[in-house]
């Protein structure tokens, strides 16, 4: 199980390349409301949830 953003090889790279925007996706499970991979996240509709978070200045 997932425990934490940015554990994982893929959304690693993801979060490399959003990092040049103001704004920033994650993955959230909907059940225990920890952080996963937004390519888990987008996988499991039904129980999770993606978010944008705007990054501050």
């Amino acid at each position: 199980m997932w425990c934490c953003f940015g554990e994982g090889g893929s959304s690693a790279q993801l979060a490399m390349e959003e990092s040049m925007s103001s704004k920033q996706k994650i993955g959230r499970d909907a059940r225990n409301g920890r952080f996963i991979p937004v390519e888990v996240a987008i996988r499991r509709p039904s129980t999770t949830t993606v978010e944008t978070i705007k990054k501050s200045k």
